[in-house]
């Protein structure tokens, strides 16, 4: 008796990672991909924002921080 229950489970466990496995292939299919160009694009814009970013935060907010500790300790 154990014996059918656990191969049933298994037999419903296959299946269902199969249906989840064959819908995944089908949405996938359905995405539109960017093309070369807008992903090297939209890479660049990345880049640079993020090399934006690190300039304010590295050098305007630590230099605040700098003066705000500067003026704290009367130096």
């Amino acid at each position: 008796m154990r014996a059918a229950l656990g191969r049933n489970s298994f037999d419903r466990l296959r299946s269902g990672l199969t249906k989840t496995y064959q819908d995944t292939r089908l949405e996938i299919r359905k995405v539109s991909w960017p093309s070369r160009e807008e992903t090297v694009r939209l890479s660049i814009v990345v880049i640079v924002l993020s090399l934006a970013m690190a300039i304010f935060l590295g050098v305007i907010v630590d230099g605040l921080f700098f003066q705000l500790y500067q003026r704290l300790l009367g130096l």
